[in-house]
């Protein structure tokens, strides 16, 4: 059980942790502990996979909502040696859910048109969480538009080309897309979709850059997209990140620097907001598509947090 705790019990369990407790507190006075509504501690789940891998592993974090509109929280750890995935499934009560091992449990995350959860090339569906696996390449970016699924990537052989290929509803291959990005070599970070503005967000960085680019496309462009997209739709220029650390939600873009600052840049590219957090690159934020609630883990002390936003 996740247990919601007042302000004034935190901080007492800040300074004495509940021995043998499944939940407890944050290390002294982090700048996200007034903020914290529910936490629990993933040690159980994570210490067995890890092993003796010391710190030569890495997470990421994801949430995704279904068709329903249930909010579930992806725990992805990679461990280097032996090369090896699992993901945690947590509800956004921070209950545990469901924990699979996969090779290719890798950086495509995404809900398809059916409502079911990608992660990899693994699907999960979004009534019970059993997982089927499809025949894509899990090593890429996506996003569905309500209507298709679309699966994106750069190559090394055509780095100024974004290319993407359209599945249907059962995840059929359909045409494949190669528009040009503009004039340089560009990687794509990330990428990300709002259900409520229909809209995908690019994060490209181009070779050579001390920011990334993030470029706002109408969902239904992708039918065929305007060239050369780096000008040809919204686009302004943030801080550059980590690749897991950038976020589309409905209130910007959210992009955690390497310096431990987040920031959240309104759609007019000017940043409305910032917040420090206190660590190093063993901590990692995810945030719900609403603005509400962003989810930290603490990958050092295997501690995963909900918190409401700090703007």
């Amino acid at each position: 059980m996740v247990r919601k705790l007042s302000l004034p019990v935190l901080l007492l369990i800040v300074v004495f942790t509940a021995a043998g407790c499944k939940f407890f507190a944050a290390s002294l006075f982090p700048s996200y502990l007034t903020q914290i509504s529910a936490f629990i501690d993933l040690s159980e789940e994570m210490d067995g996979f890890i092993g003796s891998a010391g710190e030569d592993f890495d997470c990421s974090l994801y949430v995704l909502k279904n068709s329903s509109d249930q909010e579930y929280i992806f725990v992805k750890i990679h461990v280097f040696s032996p090369d090896k995935k699992k993901v945690i499934i947590l509800d956004n009560s921070l209950k545990v859910q469901k924990e699979l091992e996969d090779p290719d449990l890798a950086e495509l995350h995404m809900v398809d048109v059916n409502g079911d959860f990608i992660i990899g090339y693994v699907r999960f569906s979004q009534v019970d969480l059993t997982s089927t696996n499809l025949a894509i390449n899990p090593y890429r970016k996506g996003f569905s538009d309500g209507a298709n699924n679309y699966v994106m990537w750069i190559d090394s052989g055509s780095p100024d080309q974004l290319q993407y290929r359209q599945y249907d509803s059962a995840w059929i291959a359909g045409p494949t897309y190669s528009p040009w990005i503009g004039t340089g070599v560009f990687s794509l970070e990330n990428s990300g979709y709002s259900t409520a503005r229909n809209e995908v967000a690019l994060f490209l960085n181009r070779q050579g850059d001390d920011f990334s680019q993030v470029v706002l496309i109408p969902a239904a462009a992708f039918g065929a997209l305007t060239q050369p997209i780096i000008s040809s739709y919204p686009v302004f220029p943030v801080e550059s990140a980590d690749n897991r650390n950038y976020n589309y939600i409905n209130d910007g873009i959210v992009v955690n620097t390497n310096d431990n600052v987040a920031k959240l840049y309104g759609f007019d590219g000017k940043v409305r907001a910032e917040f420090p957090f206190d660590d190093d690159h063993r901590q990692i934020q995810a945030y719900d598509g609403e603005g509400e609630y962003y989810y930290h883990l603490d990958i050092r002390d295997r501690r995963l947090y909900k918190c409401t936003t700090w703007w």
